[in-house]
């Protein structure tokens, strides 16, 4: 094998022959199969990318030739007293509209550099009930604003978790606005913010809302950077959350159940490994 380094799956079948207890330990190479996951995930966001980009040098493409047509003639430029009122006014508003997608260009930048430059989490013990009633606080006008409820609950009471207070914070805050904007058509909208942990299992976060869900054929998206579906959104928010849980040792993911009308978005926090 020399000195390849192998990515293995490893599994574990115990079964009986003649009253004999057999142990059967499969190992598989799977790096083949991480290598088109990896492959299909720069795919999708190349792809995402492109669009963005795209989107913005396009227009910056046609407003800069129709604004060179404008102030000049025969392979030179205009004078003055040969622009109209009309012809200076248009070129003012073209000048404008090529500042707004620069400016869009400039932040979808500042996007990517916030999505790769998470600073390392500086873990400390955190009560999850004081994490909740924080972060009800800080939302507590929003939801007021738009007449939803917000429920938490935390199972046990005294749940305690090693996190970096900030980053948690930003996550989840992100999620529950995610159900924020989902119901801001609903009359009765409802969100619940949960907090489980058994024994001494890893600590399960969810946050349910009763909206209108996602369509099954993008909810495998939702993660991928600069991938959205809102009209100004940035794409980050999500790929950002999942970033911050596997700095957490933990996952994140999105479940929309077909024919219901909600949205769930789960993390998962498992202890930090000791170094």
């Amino acid at each position: 094998m020399g000195e390849d380094l192998h990515k293995l799956s490893v599994k574990c079948a115990i079964f009986k022959l003649r009253e004999k207890s057999i142990r059967l330990i499969s190992f598989h190479d799977i790096r083949n199969e991480l290598a088109n996951e990896e492959l299909e995930a720069w795919q999708k966001m190349i792809k995402v990318l492109r669009h963005e980009i795209m989107n913005s040098v396009t227009p910056i493409k046609s407003l800069t030739s129709t604004l060179i047509r404008k102030i000049s003639t025969s392979g030179r430029t205009k004078s003055k007293s040969e622009l109209s009122d009309e012809a200076i006014q248009n070129i003012h508003t073209g000048l404008l509209a090529i500042e707004k997608r620069n400016q869009g260009m400039l932040n979808f930048v500042e996007s990517y550099q916030n999505l790769t430059k998470i600073k390392t989490p500086v873990f400390v013990q955190v009560n999850v009930s004081d994490l909740f009633g924080n972060i009800t606080t800080l939302l507590v006008g929003e939801v007021k604003k738009q007449h939803i409820q917000l429920v938490t609950k935390v199972r046990p009471m005294d749940i305690l978790i090693k996190a970096d207070e900030r980053l948690i914070t930003q996550t989840l805050m992100n999620l529950i606005k995610n159900s924020i904007e989902a119901l801001t058509d609903s009359t009765d909208g409802t969100i619940y913010l949960d907090a489980l942990q058994e024994n001494d299992d890893p600590v399960i976060i969810k946050i349910t809302d009763n909206g209108p869900g996602i369509p099954l054929d993008i909810i495998d998206q939702i993660f991928i950077p600069f991938f959205t579906t809102k009209e100004n959104g940035s794409g980050i928010g999500l790929s950002l959350s999942r970033q911050i849980m596997w700095l957490h040792h933990g996952h994140i993911s999105a479940n929309s159940p077909e024919g219901e009308r909600s949205y769930i978005q789960t993390c998962i926090l498992n202890k930090p490994k000791k170094r």
